[in-house]
């Protein structure tokens, strides 16, 4: 009886884990829900803003801004996008494979490059990993990227560009192709660089104030912080898109041993009913 409470125990231990499992499904699934509507939304903005920016290069053909020139020495910097909770399958581990692969196929040492970390679970392995990271970091970074964060992350960036401390800045994020498929990139941030149109517009009929030259100029700042807000966006929605998939197959696990422990339970409780039976009619037998 007592591997009989045993197996009870565990059945009501798996109950539990299959409730807080699908618990966290439901939760990741409707923050994957609103995440997706606005990764769409921004998909749209960032594609035509790009388009736009490529039509204005066909008139301008070279940009003058300090984040589109080469540097001359500094580090190579890796922005890192992670998550700040695991239990999302191998979403983080995705991402520092990526900056592995990287950093051995750009053969890098050491000193020849930093990482600047967005995501607490990125971090932390990446200190088990002993890579080379920066002090400055962003955790708890909310899904609505408010104006201040964006600031912070950019200005680290930017300035340490145009100082010199880096040489080429590249982000590591994984990018959203639908809820069951994603993929850990990487782009170039900086240097700048952004290609002309193949599609050749009617210059005559466009009418620029100030000049195409100056307005090029202004839209870099845009740009950058575009491409950096669309991997943090893709990201965060990758990563409630796999905490949601990794619930569900954790709660289908956690079933099928519920179902298991149950047979095995009725099968060892039958026995003990049968053994108790027997024990008493043979007891009967020998009175009589």
């Amino acid at each position: 009886m007592a591997g009989l409470r045993e197996i009870q125990g565990q059945i009501r231990s798996v109950k539990n884990t299959a409730k807080l499992t699908n618990a966290m499904k439901m939760v990741a699934s409707v923050r994957l829900g609103k995440l997706e509507q606005k990764t769409k939304e921004g998909s749209k903005y960032h594609d035509a803003f790009e388009g736009l920016f490529k039509r204005i290069m066909n008139i301008v053909g070279e940009i003058d801004h300090p984040l589109s020139k080469d540097p001359i020495g500094g580090k190579h910097l890796f922005i890192l996008i992670t998550g700040d909770k695991g239990l999302c399958g191998s979403y983080n581990s995705n991402v520092l494979k990526l900056l592995a692969d990287r950093i051995k196929e750009l053969n890098l040492q050491a000193d020849d490059y930093m990482v600047y970390s967005i995501g607490k679970k990125g971090r932390s392995l990446a200190l088990y990993r002993g890579v080379s990271l920066l002090d400055d970091h962003v955790e708890n970074l909310s899904s609505d990227l408010p104006d201040e964060d964006m600031k912070e992350i950019l200005g680290r960036i930017t300035d340490g560009y145009i100082s010199g401390e880096w040489r080429e800045v590249e982000i590591l994020y994984t990018k959203y192709i639908n809820q069951s498929k994603y993929l850990a990139s990487s782009s170039t941030l900086l240097p700048f660089r952004v290609e002309e149109s193949a599609e050749q517009e009617n210059v005559d009929s466009w009418i620029f104030e100030p000049g195409p030259d100056v307005i090029a100029k202004m839209l870099v700042p845009v740009a950058v912080k575009g491409i950096v807000f669309r991997s943090l966006q893709e990201s965060m929605t990758c990563e409630q898109a796999a905490r949601m998939i990794a619930m569900t197959q954790a709660t289908d696990n956690a079933k099928d041993i519920e179902k298991q422990k149950t047979k095995l339970f009725n099968k060892l409780r039958q026995e003990a009913i049968t053994s108790e039976l027997l024990d008493i009619i043979g007891g009967a037998e020998a009175i009589n």
